[in-house]
């Protein structure tokens, strides 16, 4: 019995709802009453729209990023070379040659004496007569004593900045070939050191323009340098003054191998 009263209302609903789509009814028009004196308000006019200030500002426009495109590094490929300029020398050493003593060493002379010939008294007629010969006489010949005159003047400052100028290009041509270091080409390697008149060497620094590089340069080009210790390559020139000289050098990495002159130098060193 429920069941048959379920159905007969769901069938109900279905065909109201049919009856309904299919008429389209026109639903009417809101409408608003106000007074006596009434009249109909469409409610389709429109509303004013009010503004309503408040305490929120307007959301900051998002942030953009700037993309900053960099150049590719430009490659060099020769080797740079720091010239070391040291200031013109204040004082003014004049100094007098004085001449050069010879030594010569007096030559000896030997006499050279004729001996008398003993002669034998004959005893007898049929008896040979014998004579002594003379002895040969050994006659020293003359030391020739040569004498090789040795300037000990000072340099005069040309002859100064020649010798040094030369001196500092050996010590960097000579890093350079000592040095077995790998790195890309461009990366520059420096150096710094002092050296006294006995060739002992102090002071030693190295690093790289790279600074990935700079633990790379003292493990390698220091003990470079602290193997020059008493070598000739760190003897100073003949006549000079100084006593003590700083050096400041660097190669850069590239595809062939360019090594200085005594031109890449311009040595003005004050005398103390």
């Amino acid at each position: 019995m429920n069941i048959f009263k379920f159905i007969s209302l769901t069938t109900l609903i279905l065909i109201i709802t049919a009856a309904v789509v299919l008429t389209k009814p026109v639903m009417h028009k809101p409408a608003v009453l106000e007074d006596a004196a009434f009249t109909l308000a469409s409610l389709e006019k429109k509303v004013p729209v009010k503004k309503v200030q408040t305490d929120f500002s307007a959301p900051l426009p998002p942030a953009q990023k700037t993309v900053v495109e960099k150049p590719a590094p430009v490659v060099k490929r020769i080797v740079r070379i720091v010239k070391q300029e040291v200031p013109a020398p204040v004082q003014t050493v004049t100094v007098k040659e004085q001449p050069v003593q010879q030594k010569t060493q007096p030559v000896k002379t030997v006499k050279q004496e004729t001996p008398s010939l003993p002669v034998k008294t004959v005893q007898a007629a049929n008896e040979p007569v014998e004579i002594e010969k003379p002895v040969k006489l050994e006659i020293e010949e003359p030391v020739k004593v040569v004498t090789t005159p040795v300037n000990t003047a000072p340099l005069t400052e040309k002859e100064e900045i020649i010798a040094w100028n030369k001196w500092r290009s050996d010590l960097q041509n000579k890093v350079m070939r000592d040095s077995r270091i790998s790195a890309p080409v461009g990366t520059t390697f420096y150096f710094s050191c002092t050296v006294d008149k006995f060739g002992n060497i102090s002071n030693i620094n190295t690093w790289s323009d790279n600074d990935y590089y700079t633990p790379m340069a003292k493990r390698v080009i220091k003990p470079v340098l602290s193997s020059y210790q008493n070598q000739p390559i760190l003897k100073f020139p003949e006549r000079t003054q100084r006593t003590i000289t700083n050096v400041n050098g660097s190669f850069t990495m590239a595809f062939t191998d360019r090594f200085s002159t005594p031109a890449d130098y311009s040595d003005y060193e004050r005398i103390k």
